[in-house]
């Protein structure tokens, strides 16, 4: 099946679906150069979902795409998370309902009666273990399932009385289970573990149980089964399959079924409820075991549940089964044909998540998986969450990070079908055709292409094996829970350590690793081999990736252990013992350093102050670096922190390119690695392990480490992070993608690995700048010294590798010509002119309801919100059912709100009153001065959306004060004012004494400065005029902006000309010298931005990392 990467959004369908915008809004897509979409019911949604209706309109997309060219992608819930088919699985199916645990756990002093009130479910287990001296004896329990019944907590009071002659009646209600248990003498250990039901789960109230294959198998029938009914002639065709969202083993802390416990004593032959106080706290020599046995099973049972039924029927209809969740173990991506992860939901600024820590969001974890169960690439729903001031700077920015990290298929989170109202608030922002940027979204889709493209043909250098540490975070539970953030962060710390050097690797699950061959002292898998196994923090290894660890160090084979080695006993090995002997260390020592936990006695033993044997560690004044090889030799190593890994990794694999700081002479040995460390030349122990992982490694091509001395102290080493590679052969070329993550200008010196070429050259170009392709020769001369790069902040660059070509000279030659440069200064004042209408946002209002003598001021949101943010004091209603408990909600509520701006003399005319459908939620009309507007006088009228509603209320302002009053009737709890209402015209916008004044608007300013300018709430495309004076001798100009700030869309005339549009840094145009003047010269910057003046008002404040109200500036 032929596929697209690049950039295929979640389109949000999550309104009235007319037929005409659906097939508009898919023309939109592909004109920008969108390859496909997911149809994602959403909520807002007013089709019947499921329904003939549905499908019909389903119809239309499916055959709009056929027509242009795009990809369509089922979504497979309403709206999510998968598994309930939007709720019929529960509500046609109470039995699979989803369940959870909940425990009880705490000591009585005998003789006591104890009564408690327990959670209204089953109690699985209820028991009372003698503890004497702080030590429980769990072999030697008293049941208390005999001592638990049903109670109620609530006492309920009505007047229904059945007869005239008695009105008042007491009921009970929310029935519990109690607990009623006379202990005898001594100190009990009580333990009780209940099954309950799972409430208050969003939009469905209930769930489902995902380790049910029969509930699956339900869901699978009443969703793909139905549109295997409508468009099963298109599946493999246009629809190329189906997006599967946030499903897992529930709950996911500890998930539960009713199921479990037949399978895991089927799995392991031993009883789970028996052993469930060891889910939360520890219960003897095999908790670990336990708690293993537990998650493996769980793990499996989810596997077989919901990914082979899903997997297996996406195959048979000939559909990809694609999407991302929360992870259990890397084997699981396995199931996927697209495997995705859920990040990239941050703006640029921050140090982006590149190897996170939680695998749901690990790109490289989801991206080796793709690579050895050999699927076709890797996905990421990206960009929830980040708000409506969400550049095409930051997207591109994300991307680069996810590419590098072997991600290329972005789902962005979301092209909303419409905005309008409260849909808006549903994770923004959308990067659809609501933004003001949207007619540039064509450069971010080719940009996406571009960077895609080498990862799509080539395969990826990576001599080094990760093995997945999942089973240690599995055992993190009850009293070592703490440890689950601290192993997750180290396996995190380890991986970005690796990248940030320039080191790559591929993560293995155990189970996979135990399937290599490993008899020769590399890791061969397939028709690949890799040189170093680095364990990252482990309490634990199964048993299978054990067997095949002890062939691959017996062989010969590189090992690093990392931080903690694996001692906890879950299999029937030794495996303290086996980990002392290969790394000639105490591992016990380690482990319980690591673990640090006084009450974990019966794992580990007390730690010396020194470990010896293989240890990597530093060493004297001068920092350097030695291996204390065992008298055995062999390659098991263990260092104390992950920090110190890359230096050790040095001298064992060689970089296909390295990246260094320009700050250190270009001669050979007097190099600093950018995000390395300075390293002395290899002594010869280090010199035996590298010559021994060419020995061992007879097929891969011989090469050598040069070798490093010091650099010069005083190199800020926090930029030495900032530069990530990923590095590919791509058709017997060397291609390297490298990033800039930073907002940090960087010059670097880089050194890429040419063995394999005879005359070697050099293209490099930046996929986002249009011409910038150069070639650089490199002769014997060049690769001792390398070649400068600059990166602007946040740049990419695409560099390839290859056999020289004659062709190249004329390329070189103009990267070597010199251009002059010309500084855009966006300090200083300029002319001002505004392509759109200007707004005035009127998001805060006064609230009065009738019956209160309160007044409060309240942001635009359901009357429910604003009552709970302002504590307005309400009559009480009660909702009252027979025998029921009461409840209290709101009555009908007469509604005010009044908002007040002032007017200058000279404001040009018209004035628009703008609001979107949904706005005003119940009966309402207007007031402006008092004139009355109904909702009948709004007429559809594109303001800043196609669905905006405007009325003139021109002939209604005066000079002065001015005042808009909303009166609503509100029938329900979301009623009210629940969206802001507008003010567009041609005026400015300034605030004076406290309210907002429509005056004649500003025509100089600084570009940027919109508040300064009168323009605070503005959405769309400012154009900004300026006279500069230009020597015009020069053959080439390069203009440019350097404003660590700027990340909107500029467009850049001069004299007329249009130098080309940048929508991300670097902001530099490359002038025609034909456009250029001697003397004075005309400049203008067409600058776009996004909705977050206009539809928060706000603005990002990139100093503060932080949206900002623009009424603070």
């Amino acid at each position: 099946m032929s596929l697209k990467f690049g950039i295929q959004p979640f389109w949000f369908w999550n309104g009235d679906m007319r037929d005409d915008e659906i097939r508009r809004q898919i023309r939109e897509m592909a004109e920008k150069g969108i390859k496909g979409f997911f149809i994602h019911p959403r909520q807002g949604l007013s089709v019947p979902y499921l329904s003939e209706e549905w499908f019909r309109k389903v119809g239309i997309a499916v055959e709009e795409a056929k027509k242009r060219g795009l990809e369509v992608w089922l979504y497979d819930e309403y709206p999510y998370p998968s598994g309930v088919s939007g709720g019929l699985v529960v509500l046609d199916h109470p039995e699979f309902e989803a369940k959870a645990l909940k425990a009880r756990i705490f000591d009585v002093e005998g003789p006591k009666a104890v009564d408690m009130e327990l959670p209204w479910g089953q109690a699985l287990l209820a028991r009372a273990y003698p503890k004497k001296n702080d030590v429980i004896d769990w072999d030697d329990p008293v049941e208390l399932l005999h001592c638990i019944g049903t109670g109620y907590k609530e006492n309920i009071f009505q007047m229904s009385g059945l007869t005239q002659y008695n009105r008042k009646r007491f009921f009970t209600g929310k029935p519990v289970k109690k607990l009623h248990w006379d202990a005898p003498e001594g100190t009990w250990h009580v333990c009780i573990v209940l099954q309950v039901a799972v409430g208050d789960f969003k939009y469905f109230g209930k769930y489902v149980d995902p380790l049910n294959p029969e509930a699956m198998r339900y869901y699978i029938n009443t969703t793909h089964e139905q549109y295997k009914k409508y468009f099963s002639h298109e599946f493999g065709k246009t629809i190329k399959g189906i997006f599967t969202d946030e499903i897992t083993a529930f709950p996911p802390g500890m998930p539960w079924s009713p199921l479990l416990p037949e399978m895991f004593e089927k799995r392991n032959g031993y009883s789970l409820v028996d052993r469930l106080p060891a889910l939360f706290e520890r219960m003897g020599l095999d908790t670990d075991r336990v708690r293993y046995d537990y998650w493996n099973t769980v793990t499996n049972a989810f596997i077989e549940s919901y990914e082979v039924q899903v997997r297996d029927w996406c195959e048979a209809n000939n559909l990809l089964y694609v999407g991302e969740k929360p992870i259990l173990r890397s084997k699981q991506l396995k199931y996927f044909h697209i495997p995705g992860i859920d990040a990239g939901h941050q703006k640029v600024g921050t140090r982006p998540d590149v190897a996170s820590p939680k695998y749901r969001a690990n790109a490289k974890l989801v991206s080796s998986a793709a690579h050895f169960y050999g699927k076709p690439g890797t996905l990421c729903e990206c960009f929830h969450s980040i708000g409506w001031g969400m550049t095409l700077q930051d997207m591109k920015w994300t991307f680069d990070w996810l590419a590098v990290q072997g991600i290329g298929f972005f789902v962005p989170h979301a092209f909303f079908y419409t905005t309008d109202g409260l849909t808006k608030h549903d994770a923004p922002p959308s990067s659809f055709y609501q933004m003001p940027y949207w007619s540039y979204m064509g450069l971010l889709s080719d940009y996406a292409d571009k960077i895609t493209d080498i990862m799509k043909r080539g395969r990826r250098k990576a001599d080094i094996i990760i093995l997945d540490p999942i089973s240690s975070q599995w055992t993190a539970m009850g009293e070592k829970r703490h440890l689950k953030e601290k192993l997750e962060n180290g396996f995190s710390r380890l991986q970005r350590a690796l990248l940030e050097n320039h080191f790559d690797y591929y993560i293995m699950d155990p189970e996979l690793f135990s399937q290599c061959d490993t008899r020769h002292g590399c890791i061969r898998f397939r028709d690949e081999e890799y040189k170093v196994l680095i364990l990252p923090p482990m309490l634990n290894i199964e048993e299978c990736a054990l067997e095949k660890l002890k062939e691959y160090i017996e062989g010969g084979g590189i090992v690093i252990g990392v931080e903690c080695l694996p001692v906890e006993k879950i299999g029937s090995s030794d495996t303290g013992s086996m980990f002392s002997q290969w790394f000639d260390v105490d591992a016990r020592d380690i482990y319980g350093r690591y673990v640090g936990n006084e009450n974990l006695s019966d794992a580990r033993a007390t730690y010396t102050d020194v470990v010896a044997g293989n240890v990597y560690n530093e060493q004297n004044d001068e920092n350097q670096i030695r291996i204390e090889a065992s008298a055995k030799k062999k390659k098991a190593f263990f260092v104390k922190s992950v920090e110190e890994v890359p230096e050790m990794v040095a001298k064992m694999v060689q970089r296909p390119i390295s990246i260094i700081r320009d700050t250190c002479q270009g001669s050979r040995g007097t190099y600093q690695e950018v995000g390395g460390t300075c390293c002395e030349s290899r002594d010869i122990q280090q010199e035996d392990i590298y010559q021994n992982a060419k020995a061992t490694c007879r097929e891969v091509k011989d090469s050598h480490l040069e070798s490093i001395e010091a650099c010069p102290a005083g190199i800020d080493a926090s930029q030495e992070k900032d530069i990530l590679a990923a590095c590919y052969e791509v058709d017997g070329q060397l291609s390297c993608f490298l990033v800039n993550t930073s907002g940090t200008q960087h010059r670097v010196r880089i050194y890429p690995n040419c063995n394999s070429f005879l005359h070697p050259q050099v293209s490099c170009s930046d996929p986002g700048l249009e011409g910038s392709e150069s070639i650089i020769e490199l002769d014997e001369d060049a690769r001792e010294r390398g070649f400068v790069l600059e990166f602007a902040p946040y740049q990419a660059y695409i560099l390839t590798v290859k056999e020289r070509q004659d062709e190249a000279i004329g390329l070189q030659a103009k990267a070597q010509s010199s251009a002059a440069r010309q500084k855009i200064d966006l300090d200083d004042n300029w002319e001002v002119h505004p392509k759109g209408m200007n707004a005035l946002r009127l998001g805060l209002w006064r609230l009065k309801v009738e019956g209160s003598s309160d007044e409060k001021l309240v942001e635009c949101k359901p009357i429910i919100d604003q009552i709970h943010d302002t504590g307005i004091a309400l009559p009480v209603k009660l909702k009252d059912h027979f025998g029921c408990p009461k409840q209290l909600e709101l009555p009908t509520l007469n509604c005010i709100y009044t908002a007040e701006f002032s007017v200058e003399d000279d404001v040009s005319l018209p004035v628009l009153l703008v609001m979107e459908p949904g706005s005003v939620q119940g009966e309402w009309y207007m007031l402006v001065n008092g004139n009355r507007v109904n909702s009948a006088q709004f007429a559809p009228q594109e303001i800043y959306l196609p669905t905006n509603l405007a009325v003139d209320i021109s002939p209604y302002i005066k000079k002065g004060l001015n005042e808009i009053q909303v009166r609503i009737t509100t029938q329900a709890n979301h009623d009210g004012l629940v969206n802001p209402l507008y003010l567009f015209g041609r005026f400015g916008v300034v605030k004076e004494n406290g309210k907002w004044k429509l005056c004649s608007i500003s025509n100089v300013g600084k570009p940027g400065d919109l508040t300064g300018i009168g323009l605070p709430f503005y959405a769309g495309t400012v154009v900004y005029r300026k006279k500069v004076f230009i020597d015009g001798a020069a053959e080439m100009m390069e203009m440019y902006i350097d404003d660590t700030g700027m990340e909107d869309v500029i467009a850049l005339y001069v004299n007329g000309h249009l130098a080309g549009t940048r929508a991300w840094s670097p902001y530099r145009w490359i002038i025609d010298k034909d456009w250029i003047r001697a003397g004075e010269n005309e400049l203008e910057l067409h600058v776009t931005n996004t909705l977050i003046r206009l539809f928060e008002g706000q603005y990002f404040d990139h100093r503060r990392h932080a949206y900002v109200d623009v009424c603070s500036s």
